[in-house]
């Protein structure tokens, strides 16, 4: 019960990748994050996975280039967002501005 108590208290973080990409690196992340990844509910819809935990949610790792849109930084609570490849072009920029304004 007390594991549980620590995973519960490690930063979320939700993942934003392509099905087939192989996230090998998951392994060295879920020992310091809660990796919240939504192929690992393959059967619910995205928009109902990204609703039921988007009060949660404060940082989005993007582990490929996968284009981030307006409707994913439409999360209430999303304040981070990490990318492991070079470049923002996938990433609503403009968006990403308003919600600083």
């Amino acid at each position: 019960m007390k594991m549980a108590t620590l995973q519960q208290e490690l930063p979320l973080v939700l993942v934003h990748r392509p099905e087939a990409f192989d996230f090998r690196f998951r392994v060295r992340l879920e020992s310091q994050f809660r990796l919240l990844d939504p192929f690992d509910s393959p059967a619910e819809p995205l928009q109902s996975f990204l609703s039921g935990q988007a009060r949660s949610v404060r940082s989005l790792l993007c582990v490929d280039p996968t284009p981030i849109s307006a409707e994913l930084l439409l999360l209430p609570s999303l304040q981070l967002i990490v990318g492991s490849t070079a470049g923002v072009d996938h990433i609503h920029l403009a968006e990403c501005r308003r919600r600083l304004c």
